[in-house]
């Protein structure tokens, strides 16, 4: 009975991962799901077999549920790698919706095992205007959450410094002037 039960929860993750995948909703589970996959194994083996079916957990609360057990399984591993690499560096952007909401989108990139990975880090609401100093606040209050090290980002050379300067402190670059600072450095400090 045992192994019939870890074969059940293991097709509910598998179903579970295809429904958020597809990003339908939730409920599809059990109201589309679970009923087309009886009708198909009783059509095609029989109406035993089609009675195992009823054991895979597809109800909209436990789909609901393996979601954010995977989502949060996901973040962690993510959370992980981050903290593991040497080096990561940010991409921040923002944006509005079409409620006129103001979202930072949060890129990083790392290395691990001497390749370099890019991910989304996260996706949150800014709170107030999209100015620095709010997005800073965004994405320092994630990493004081997270317990992630800001030593590691690839500019931050001389410590973080949390201060309404931090733009000029800082080389918090747009686009891709980042690839040019050490030349841009070398001119400033030249003169």
């Amino acid at each position: 009975m045992e192994g019939e039960n870890m074969k059940a929860l293991e097709a509910s993750y598998s179903v579970v991962y295809l429904i958020a995948k597809s990003g339908a909703a939730e409920v599809i589970g059990e109201t589309l799901v679970k009923p087309a996959a009886k009708v198909m194994v009783q059509v095609m083996i029989g109406n035993k077999a089609s009675k195992t079916i009823d054991r895979v957990p597809l109800s909209n609360n436990t789909v609901h549920r393996r979601i954010t057990d995977m989502a949060k399984n996901i973040k962690q591993q993510l959370l992980s790698r981050v903290q593991k690499s040497r080096y990561h560096a940010l991409q921040a952007d923002e944006s509005t919706d079409g409620v006129n909401l103001a979202n930072l989108l949060l890129f990083v990139r790392y290395e691990l095992n001497n390749e370099v990975h890019d991910d989304i880090l996260f996706c949150q609401p800014i709170p107030t205007h999209t100015t620095g100093e709010a997005i800073f606040k965004v994405i320092d209050d994630f990493y004081q959450k997270q317990l992630l090290g800001l030593e590691s980002l690839c500019w931050n050379k001389h410590g973080w410094h949390q201060s309404h300067d931090w733009f000029e402190e800082r080389s918090c670059c747009t686009y891709s002037s980042c690839c040019a600072r050490s030349k841009i450095d070398s001119l400033l400090h030249s003169q």
